[in-house]
């Protein structure tokens, strides 16, 4: 057990520490410790960190392939009831409709930035969420459409692929159904790809 000392300030026994003040002290005296000192960003990195494998059972832990895989596959032809469905999509277009320019409220930031950037460098005028807002087919909004060339392309973030890379079939089918209604050229761009610096658009 540590042995106690006086505090050098009051004159109380305590632990000391490297201030060799009690903690009644170090609170009054030393700056840092006063309540509405700010933080550096190191320290509210780790303080963060902290809270965050506090609160989180899986903070640091990864599932394994096998183990993804196998929770893929349970969900696999599962379907919902027509009921069910059909208040999910009454509830999507409700906050469709609140939306400003008609865009969905979890738009890509990172998708608009791409697409921003095509439109100057194609000079196109093509519209997504922050730009004339998406475009409505159907039950679907497209993520980027370019009116005067009949072009579609889709932003395509990983849960958008299994865990084989294949392309998801609720994917496929709104790749099929969006063709049908537009007759346009379809392209999908993979986030992974832009980010890392390289991409292609992949023709559909």
């Amino acid at each position: 057990m540590k042995q106690k000392i006086p505090c050098k300030n009051c004159g109380n026994l305590c632990n000391g520490g490297k201030s060799g003040l009690c903690w009644v002290c170090r609170y009054k005296i030393i700056p840092g410790n006063r309540r509405g000192a700010k933080l550096t960003n190191d320290q509210l990195k780790k303080w963060r960190e902290c809270k965050a494998r506090d609160r989180n059972y899986w903070y640091g832990k990864h599932l394994s392939a096998d183990h993804r895989k196998n929770i893929s596959n349970s969900k696999t032809g599962k379907k919902s009831s027509k009921e069910f469905r059909k208040l999910q999509s009454a509830i999507r277009i409700k906050k469709l409709n609140k939306t400003p320019n008609g865009q969905w409220a979890n738009y890509n930031k990172k998708a608009c930035e791409f697409f921003n950037w095509l439109n100057m460098w194609m000079n196109w005028d093509g519209h997504h969420a922050l730009h004339y807002g998406e475009v409505r087919v159907g039950w679907w909004s497209l993520d980027y459409y370019e009116p005067n060339y009949n072009i579609v392309i889709e932003w395509d973030e990983p849960y958008h692929y299994d865990n084989d890379g294949n392309l998801k079939s609720n994917d496929q089918h709104r790749q099929e159904q969006i063709k049908k209604r537009l007759n346009c050229i379809f392209y999908r761009i993979k986030e992974s790809d832009v980010i890392n610096g390289y991409w292609n658009f992949k023709s559909c």
